[in-house]
């Protein structure tokens, strides 16, 4: 298996994510927030290279849950490291994200 890890960038989209929820539901925000870093470290752990490439050059992936999207490589042989997890509602590009 390999050990899934969150860059400063992921963990403050997974904040963001958590605060948009919460104002309308503290409840639901803590749920889901669980859900999705439980099914991001349960599928790459065991899938790393099952997402979709998204930029072949730079070992970009990508995999989504719920509408949820994480962008990650997987810089070793026991190591996957989440970029970014954005809704791609709004365009990478306005978000500053360029891969």
């Amino acid at each position: 298996m390999y050990d899934v890890r969150y860059t400063e960038s992921a963990r403050q989209d997974l904040e963001e994510i958590f605060s948009y929820i919460a104002n309308d539901s503290l409840e639901n925000a803590l749920s889901f927030l669980d859900e999705l870093k439980e099914h991001f470290d349960n599928t790459l752990s065991v899938f790393p290279n099952g997402g979709a490439l998204h930029n072949k050059a730079k070992g970009i992936r990508k995999h989504s849950h719920k509408g949820y999207t994480a962008f990650y490589h997987v810089p070793s042989d026991s190591t996957v490291e989440i970029l970014h997890i954005v809704h791609l509602r709004q365009p990478l590009s306005v978000r500053g994200i360029n891969f």
